[in-house]
């Protein structure tokens, strides 16, 4: 037996394998932070997939510590029942059931709260502009009166019968930023960086018994300095100090992240930051310190990967975020040795991270069921007479489309202009030197499920209008995609212009000097050619660059701080692009100064168009069995054209 479906001890609590779904905020508690049933739901299907150690998400201990509407809390005993469901839910399918446990301090969010921020120190929420982001200091006896909050808290997680409590002690939160140089500016002896946290582990262990766990998720290293910051916040050197302290007080188990609000891209790693899974590196000092079992995370969306973390010994228990997102029953196929039918994350973070910080429920790009458990319709259904369906298009939404339609017992047919299944998706994940390569993953699995299910493929098959009427179908889902955006700008056959594709696919050489048009969809070329070591040049005609619809918040601030840092990239921003001439391309700037840009190659990304010629037809208009989903209906992200693809697919009876 892999070293990872080992039983483990935490304190007194035993773990029947090192597999751990970590907290991860879903926003589906109502106005006042009641579990719902949604929420109770989603928890079953997770423990259903066999991790050993369910953590419940983030949980404000104190209403005014929200940072999201829809997050769940536990300040009153009026909440037992709620909180008790979800553990029996998590209990019913053999798993140890936490709750995390945190206020945000200077990160909750007043918008949510209306109240006003505190922190240790008088700080601010970086995210929350003007007045109501400053956060005051609190008082020594509101530091008392906080301490006393959480471990009644505690005290309530024990009586609703979770097995252990995590205290929230990363990711810039209250007590990291009691942890922090950074945030903690005190004079009193809360002004000592672990006053706060071991004073409260001790005091839950008094009131909760020696041999009630308690985890602790700790920051590793706030990375400051990766942001060009002078002031200095938790460094590995010093999270290495604190880790026999922080034991000595009687914490169990150390659950290991990095990052705060201003580095959040440390927090949740965006799909190019690095390597999935390169993160454990840092987490080693860490867990050579340490005398009680370490746990970590870090985009790991391959079973294979967690595997050897734990045979390698890097970790004593791996964390799965995101991946129980994209297919909550990660562990259980890892158990079966069924690697090949994970549903790997992608890493997008368009339905998880972007909806969260939208203060939306999330959702999954890739598992358009999250947050669905709890409807009859989950499943989905299978159909009482199945019909004869012809899919155009093996993008993520055709193949989608399909793999529901064979699923719920339809005939299926696919057909593919191309040799290849991708999409849209073949040009996303194909950038030559930034690591895109993860959004990938869908392509294979969803083929894999597809063939599994009896869906017939076509491939160097283009749709016609007569074909489609020879086949006697009960049902056509065109998914026929979109096609870059070509725009005839005056003069460019004076000069060498090729378009994304061109160099995404290795179709063109490229001169040394660039200039790429297109701030928003050409961000990730440009440095990816920087990296090659062209000189490049980035034009766009907004304020801003880097902000294409699928480059939410988070991997935006990440591209932008990598093309800031890549001395290869001149950014021009807020200009009008006039023409082409021998000499260059001309360009006029906001304040009307008109200027030449000379280069070897002119690459341009300028968006796309939808794929409309047979949906346009109207003969496919006077048939009610014709769908249209995704790009060929407005080029947009994966998760629209995986979740019209679905919707589409259960609505086909």
């Amino acid at each position: 037996m892999a070293k990872i479906f080992e039983p483990i001890t935490i304190g007194t609590m035993e773990l029947k394998n090192r597999i751990v779904a970590l907290p991860t905020v879903m926003s589906y508690a109502d106005r006042e932070g009641y579990p719902t049933h949604q929420m109770i739901e989603t928890y079953r299907k997770k423990a259903e997939g066999g991790a050993g150690l369910i953590i419940v998400e983030a949980t404000y201990m104190r209403p005014d510590g929200s940072c999201f509407f829809g997050m769940q809390g536990i300040y009153t005993d009026k909440m037992l029942p709620y909180l008790n469901d979800i553990v029996e839910a998590i209990h019913e399918m053999g798993s140890k059931a936490c709750i995390q446990i945190m206020h945000g301090g200077r990160q909750a969010n007043p918008r949510v709260t209306k109240q006003p921020l505190v922190a240790p120190s008088k700080h601010y929420n970086p995210i929350v502009p003007g007045p109501a982001g400053e956060a005051r200091s609190m008082s020594k006896e509101e530091v008392n009166q906080m301490l006393d909050q959480y471990v009644e808290s505690v005290a309530l997680a024990k009586e609703a019968r979770f097995d252990c409590v995590e205290l929230h002690c990363t990711h810039g939160f209250l007590i990291n930023q009691f942890m922090s140089p950074y945030t903690n500016k005190r004079k009193d002896e809360y002004g000592e960086l672990l006053a706060f946290p071991t004073e409260l582990i001790r005091r839950c262990k008094r009131t909760c018994g020696e041999h009630y766990p308690i985890l602790i998720r700790m920051t590793v290293d706030e990375k400051l300095r990766e942001i060009g910051m002078k002031e200095q916040g938790i460094t590995l050197d010093l999270a290495k100090e604190f880790v026999p302290k922080l034991v000595e007080a009687g914490v169990d188990c150390l659950d290991l992240s990095m990052g705060i609000a201003e580095t959040v891209h440390y927090t949740m790693e965006p799909i190019y930051f690095r390597p999935a899974g390169r993160i454990y590196s840092d987490f080693a000092p860490i867990k050579q310190v340490s005398t009680v079992p370490v746990i970590g995370r870090g985009r790991v969306n391959d079973p294979r990967l967690a595997m050897k973390i734990i045979e390698d010994g890097q970790l004593d228990l791996i964390g799965l975020c995101r991946q129980l997102i994209a297919d909550p029953l990660t562990p259980r196929k890892m158990m079966e040795g069924r690697y090949e039918d994970v549903r790997r994350c992608i890493a997008c973070d368009i339905g998880c991270s972007e909806r969260l910080f939208d203060q939306l429920r999330i959702r999954c790009a890739v598992n358009y069921s999250l947050g669905m458990e709890y409807r009859e319709y989950y499943g989905p259904p299978k159909v009482q007479s199945p019909k004869k369906v012809l899919v155009v298009g093996a993008g993520p939404g055709g193949l989608e489309a399909a793999r529901v339609c064979a699923e719920r017992g339809h005939k299926v047919e696919l057909w593919e202009k191309s040799e290849k299944a991708g999409g849209m998706v073949k040009l996303a994940s194909s950038a030559p030197s930034i690591l895109t390569q993860d959004l990938w993953h869908i392509i294979p699995w969803l083929q894999r499920q597809c063939k599994k299910l009896g869906v017939k493929f076509e491939f160097n098959k283009e749709a016609t209008l007569e074909d489609m009427e020879r086949g006697d179908w009960d049902a056509i889902v065109l998914a026929t995609g979109s096609s870059l955006s070509k725009p005839q700008i005056p003069g460019q056959d004076q000069v060498k212009v090729i378009y994304l594709d061109d160099y995404y696919f290795g179709k063109s050489p490229i001169g040394q000097r660039v200039v790429v048009l297109g701030g928003q969809e050409g961000a990730e070329a440009a440095y990816s050619l920087a990296k090659e070591g062209k000189q490049v040049t980035l034009l766009s005609e907004t304020a801003d660059y880097a902000d294409a619809p699928y480059i939410y918040i988070i991997r935006r601030m990440t591209l932008q701080l990598m093309i800031q840092k890549e001395e290869n990239i001149n950014v021009m921003t807020d200009l009008k692009i006039m023409e082409f001439t021998r000499d260059g391309l001309h360009i006029k700037d906001s304040s009307g100064q008109e200027q030449t840009l000379r280069a070897d190659t002119f690459l341009v990304a300028l968006g796309r168009i939808p794929n409309r010629e047979l949906a346009n037809d109207p003969s496919q208009k006077q048939r009610p069995s014709v769908f249209e989903i995704g790009d060929c209906n407005q080029p947009r992200r994966i998760m629209e054209a995986i979740h019209e693809a679905n919707a589409v697919a259960r609505a086909i009876n």
